[in-house]
C-alpha cells in the first residue's frame, strides 16, 4: 500500500496514541516503545519537517505487538520501521538504561504500552552506525550538526564519536566510511556547504539504488524484498569489482560483467574522499566534475 508522509509531532502522537488504544484491547504484556530516526529528530530539531515512517525500537519483541502495528498501519497509511538494535540483545541491562534514564518520555498515557523518544546525544550515535550512503544520514547528520551550532552548542567530531560509543556500549565498531566522514568534519570550514554536498550526493545515490531496485525486480525477476535489501546493505561494504561480483554470487544472481562494471562505476559515493580542499568549491562545481553514467543492469 502506498504510505503517506509524517508531518509533525502532533500527528505522530496521534498515530502513537491509536496504537497504544489498539494494544490495550489484547492480552499483550507492557511494552516500552523508542521512538528513534527521522520521527525522534523531529521532536528534537527544527530542521526535520517530515518523515516517511516512524522507526521503532521494542524493549522486547512482541508478536500481538505486531498484530496491533500492522492493524494502526492499515489504518493511517503509516509504515512503522522496526529496527534491530544489537545491544538490546547483548547487553539489556545498557538497554534499559538508554531508554529509562536517556531519553524522555511521550506524555501518551496508556495501561499497556509506554513510548520514550530518543534524544540527540542517541540521534547522533545512531546515525553514525544507521550509515548508509542511500539514505539522508549524513547530510541529517550535518543538519543537526549547524542547527546545535546556532543554539550555541558546537559539536566536534570526538564528542559524535563518544555519542556512538557510549550508545552501543563497545558491541559495534565504526566503519572505516564514518572514520572517514568523522576526520572530515573538523577540518571544514563550511558545514552548510558541506551538507549541500553531500545532500546532492545522497538524492544522486538515492535514485541509483531506487534504479536498482527496480531492474533487479524487473529483469532478474527477484521477488523476495529481504534479497534486495540484504544486497543494498551488503553494498555499505563494497570496495571493488570483486565485492560486486561475490554479492551477487551469494545470492545466485547471475551478472554480466558489464553489469558489474556499471554498478561499480555509478554506486560507489564520490564525496568520501575528497580533497578537503574541494570543500571550497560549491556542492554544483564538483558534482559537475564528477558526472555519472546512467546505472544499466545487463
Amino acid at each position: 500500500m502506498e504510505h503517506k508522509r509524517i508531518y509533525s509531532t502532533d500527528e505522530i502522537k496521534s498515530i502513537l496514541t491509536e496504537l497504544a488504544a489498539e494494544y490495550d484491547k489484547t492480552s499483550g504484556e507492557p511494552l516500552t516503545v523508542l521512538i528513534v530516526g527521522g520521527s525522534a529528530a523531529i521532536f528534537q530539531f527544527d530542521f526535520k519537517e517530515d518523515t516517511k515512517d516512524i522507526d521503532i525500537i521494542l524493549k522486547k519483541a512482541s508478536p500481538i505487538f505486531d498484530e496491533c502495528k500492522q492493524i494502526i498501519s492499515n489504518r493511517f497509511g503509516v509504515f512503522f520501521d522496526e529496527l534491530l538494535f544489537e545491544v538490546r540483545e547483548k547487553n539489556p541491562a545498557h538497554f534499559e538504561k538508554i531508554i529509562l534514564e536517556e531519553t524522555f518520555p511521550l506524555d501518551i498515557n496508556f495501561k499497556k504500552l509506554s513510548f520514550r523518544v530518543a534524544n540527540k546525544k542517541m540521534l547522533f550515535g545512531s546515525g553514525l552506525n544507521w550509515f548508509r550512503r542511500y539514505k539522508h544520514h549524513v547530510s541529517n547528520i550535518l543538519s543537526m550538526l549547524v542547527e546545535e551550532r546556532k543554539k550555541g552548542n558546537p559539536l566536534t567530531a570526538n564528542d559524535l564519536e563518544n555519542y556512538f560509543e557510549e550508545l552501543y556500549a563497545g558491541y559495534v565498531s565504526l566503519s572505516n566510511e564514518v572514520k572517514k566522514f568523522l576526520k572530515t568534519l573538523d577540518s571544514c570550514p563550511d558545514l552548510q556547504k558541506l551538507r549541500r554536498l553531500y545532500l546532492l550526493e545522497e538524492n544522486y545515490q538515492i535514485e541509483m539504488y531506487d534504479r536498482m531496485k527496480f531492474l533487479l525486480r524487473v529483469r532478474k525477476n527477484v521477488t523476495d524484498n529481504k534479497i534486495i535489501h540484504d544486497i543494498l546493505w551488503d553494498s555499505r561494504n563494497w570496495k571493488s569489482f570483486e565485492d560486486i561480483k561475490r554479492t551477487f554470487d551469494t545470492y545466485e544472481i547471475k551478472m554480466s560483467e558489464r553489469a558489474i562494471a556499471n554498478i561499480e562505476r555509478c554506486i560507489f559515493p564520490f564525496v568520501y574522499d575528497l580533497p578537503c580542499e574541494e570543500f571550497l568549491s560549491t556542492p554544483e562545481e564538483v558534482l559537475q566534475k564528477r558526472q555519472h553514467n546512467q546505472l544499466k543492469l545487463i
